[in-house]
């Protein structure tokens, strides 16, 4: 295949990655959670395809997503230390 075919997927896999547990400072997620979260981001980007959303507001949900989720994972990681 050709290597362009999942250019612009990084975003989607990040997202995957943090909503699913796994820690950006090296630690370990499971691949349960991870599976998870590639559903959600599936699902959310199936909908938005569906209700016919621009794709430059798809990306700025998706990096709404990563943000909320960044603010609280961080949020849950001071509480639990």
């Amino acid at each position: 295949g050709s290597p362009q075919n999942f250019k612009g997927l990084t975003l989607d896999v990040l997202i995957a990655l943090i909503l699913g547990g796994t820690s950006l400072k090296g630690g370990e997620g499971s691949i349960i959670g991870m599976v998870l979260g590639a559903l959600i981001v599936g699902l959310v980007g199936n909908g938005l395809n569906l209700m016919g959303v621009s794709p430059y507001y798809q990306l700025v949900f998706n990096g709404s997503i990563l943000v909320i989720a960044v603010v609280i994972y961080q949020g849950l990681g001071k509480k639990f230390q």
